[in-house]
């Protein structure tokens, strides 16, 4: 299929609005776009990056849980589908102001709804503009994606060459058949799908993701705390995660040498002090680790971090290793406290693996930060309440929970689909509060919201009384002022929550 030719293209690359729609104030980095606008920069094309889902406001406060109904979350859907909000006004106003050839939607899938949006506001503004989606949910169902009239092409998997030539045939005017990694209908409404793309053998060929923001509050917030990814890849087959279609099973690796030229950028040139290891093993290959963290010190990088890794890994020479070189924080998934549920979902680890973990991270003054799952289709009340009590036991410094979503692309969402499980019928609702995504065997939806409110009022209580004793001590004060002191904003916003945090529930 060939499309009109588009002369020196403009691209756009955006994250769609989903928790800002919600009222849950949650900053992150979709790392994604940041990686293709580099490479379409490095070929001299002119690219920006937008998340339209970074909040006005930041605030570790959730947002208050809506009561339990059949339609839960129908009124923030509501808000959502309203083009008056303002919301959409305000992005509809950028899509105007930019002008893009070419608009690039990553989505995730409950962001789905508010993605088509975007397009349709991009298709009212330019109806000429290239829309592209994509990212996990669109690669996980390239085929459903691909029939929205809004979107032209949907690009499947790692987006950085892909993107780049989809860019370079659009303009030259040639067919887009000739592109790997790509699904379309044609214009005689035929369903294309090229030639998958080989996966991008050599990680350190790709260019640093960029990191300038289009707002002084995302710049300050992402500047203060930055994001690298060292591997891509993740070699377990845990039944509930939907990253593999983008990435695979096996682990590619960046050079050690390639990483710290990065994070001696982020550190020296951009002032970055607080850096998240985004890998979702980092710590499998320690010789790497040690090679690693011996070249940062070369290098004068003094840097806080957070890291992801599973719990087999975690031993003391590791930790001694983390704490040595400026690890604050060890991130865990745990997602159950039954080993009946762990070895169902292939997690591939022990609650006794767990225990250790946790009580090492304690030995090694490191926080430790634990995730947990609970409604999944087999699991009974005493089984939750199994989770519950581990959660307890353990007493990790932070604690997450979430209700099981069958994500498509997960195994999980096979089984769910072929035993009729799935209830929620749009995507929007496929989000990690809701409990109507699916049916569960063994309790009802409501149920399951009030042991999941229960145990979040318990987390939360939990969390609350950790930060104000760990607030208290002068270690903990100096290093938030230390870490701070280059920002007046911020230190006006930590000292108001330390106050609020001594005299309130949170």
């Amino acid at each position: 299929m060939t499309l009109n030719k588009i002369k020196n293209p403009k691209v756009m690359l955006i994250n769609p609005p989903f928790y800002r729609f919600i009222t849950f104030s949650y900053a992150y980095n979709p790392m994604g776009n940041r990686y293709i606008a580099a490479m379409l920069r490095k070929h001299e094309y002119e690219t920006y990056v937008y998340n339209f889902d970074f909040p006005e406001t930041i605030s570790p406060k959730e947002p208050d849980w809506l009561p339990y109904s059949e339609n839960y979350g129908e009124q923030y859907k509501m808000e959502m589908d309203n083009l008056d909000n303002p919301i959409w006004k305000e992005i509809e106003a950028t899509l105007g102001k930019v002008k893009p050839d070419i608009l690039g939607v990553t989505s995730m899938t409950p962001q789905m709804n508010t993605g088509l949006m975007v397009a349709r506001l991009m298709k009212k503004i330019n109806p000429n503009c290239v829309v592209v989606f994509g990212g996990i949910h669109p690669t996980s169902v390239p085929y459903e994606t691909a029939q929205y009239p809004d979107i032209d092409v949907v690009c499947a998997g790692e987006g950085e060459l892909t993107m780049l030539d989809l860019v370079q045939t659009l303009e030259k005017g040639g067919d887009l058949r000739n592109v790997p990694g790509l699904a379309f209908f044609d214009k005689a409404g035929e369903y294309c799908k090229t030639e998958s793309r080989t996966l991008i053998a050599d990680l350190d060929s790709i260019p640093y993701p960029i990191r300038d923001f289009p707002t002084e509050a995302e710049r300050e917030f992402m500047l203060h705390r930055g994001s690298i990814l060292t591997s891509r890849g993740c070699p377990y087959s845990c039944t509930f995660c939907a990253r593999k279609p983008i990435w695979g099973k096996s682990i590619r690796y960046r050079t050690a040498e390639n990483v710290v030229d990065e994070l001696d950028y982020m550190h020296h040139e951009l002032g970055i002090k607080n850096i998240m290891f985004e890998d979702d093993t980092l710590a499998l290959r320690f010789k790497r680790m040690q090679e690693l963290f011996a070249l940062m010190e070369q290098r004068n990088i003094n840097i806080n971090y957070t890291i992801q890794t599973k719990v087999h890994v975690v031993k003391p020479e590791l930790l001694e290793l983390l704490k040595k070189t400026g690890c604050t924080n060890i991130a865990i998934g745990v997602e159950s406290g039954s080993q009946y549920t762990l070895d169902r979902i292939k997690k591939k680890i022990t609650l006794e693996q767990v225990r250790t973990a946790v009580r090492l991270c304690k030995e090694f003054d490191i926080l430790c930060n634990s995730f947990f799952i609970v409604g999944y289709p087999w699991e009974t009340k005493e089984m939750i309440q199994e989770t519950f009590d581990f959660m307890k036991e353990i007493d990790s410094s932070v604690v997450h929970l979430y209700m099981l979503i069958p994500l498509p692309g997960t195994e999980l969402h096979v089984e769910a689909q072929q035993e009729n499980r799935i209830i929620a019928k749009d995507w929007f609702y496929y989000y990690f509060q809701n409990p109507n995504a699916m049916k569960r065997d063994h309790f009802s939806n409501e149920w399951l919201y009030d042991k999941y409110l229960e145990m979040k009022e318990y987390i939360h209580r939990s969390r609350r009384d950790k930060i104000k004793q760990r607030s208290r001590s002068m270690k903990f004060i100096y290093n938030k002022v230390k870490d701070n002191i280059d920002s007046p904003k911020r230190l006006w916003y930590m000292g108001k929550r330390f106050i609020k945090l001594q005299i309130s529930d949170y």
